[in-house]
């Protein structure tokens, strides 16, 4: 292998480490999206089931019953 074949490998292989330092960091802001992501997402679930009638229990078993009856 020649000295130009081997300066060929070094500056292919700087590249390559320099890619790989780059999809990591990416990775990286990527994971930390998707978990604060899915921590708003249960916040908003949890908010939607507090503002959800429950169809078993109702508020209307309290309030006396129309005049009618």
């Amino acid at each position: 292998m020649s000295d130009a074949d081997i300066e060929d490998l070094q500056v292919r292989l700087a590249h390559q480490e320099l890619a790989i330092e780059e999809l990591n960091a990416t990775v990286t802001r990527h994971d930390r999206l998707v978990r604060e992501l899915v921590a708003e997402l249960r916040q908003v679930r949890e908010i939607l089931r507090e503002l959800r009638p429950s169809p078993l229990g109702s508020d209307q078993a309290d309030e006396p019953p129309p005049p009618h009856y």
